[in-house]
């Protein structure tokens, strides 16, 4: 009978955790994020970026970052629970906010780059691509190390 409450317990945050991250992008358009319209626009003809608030983009991207992580972490958690498994998420996660952030601020100001470079980092950021690579990971390891 436990068993079976831990399973839908399991199968609650996954559902939660699946459903806040798809949520995300229904309503995305309530956070600040004018390099949203520029992409969506024909911008390989632009020569430069639209003004934006720096502070402010920055901001709402590591919230929107925060809460992809959260869901995203909470989800893999569902699957492959344990104390380590959460550590390491919280430091993948974290390691590649800090490594992104630099990147976009980096790119954003001080180097001349192709539009499509500074594209994909901020897809990096504000989607959660990561989720994408660390699933298959873990699976794969999980099934390897069982064997």
């Amino acid at each position: 009978m436990m068993k079976n409450k831990i399973s839908y317990f399991k199968l609650f945050f996954v559902f939660v955790s699946f459903l806040s991250i798809i949520l995300l992008r229904f309503f995305k358009s309530m956070f600040y994020d004018p390099l949203s319209l520029f992409f969506e626009d024909n911008f390989i003809f632009e020569k430069n970026l639209p003004a934006f608030s720096q502070s402010k983009l920055l901001l709402t991207y590591s919230f929107i970052y925060l809460l992809n992580s959260f869901f995203s972490i909470l989800f893999i958690n569902s699957f492959f629970a344990g104390k380590s498994v959460l550590k390491l998420l919280v430091l993948i996660y974290s390691f590649f906010y800090v490594l992104l952030m630099l990147l976009f601020v980096i790119i954003i100001n001080f180097v001349e780059v192709d539009f499509m470079f500074i594209f994909y980092v901020r897809r990096f950021l504000i989607n959660p691509v990561l989720i994408l690579i660390i699933l298959p990971a873990f699976y794969y390891n999980k099934t390897t190390s069982n064997s």
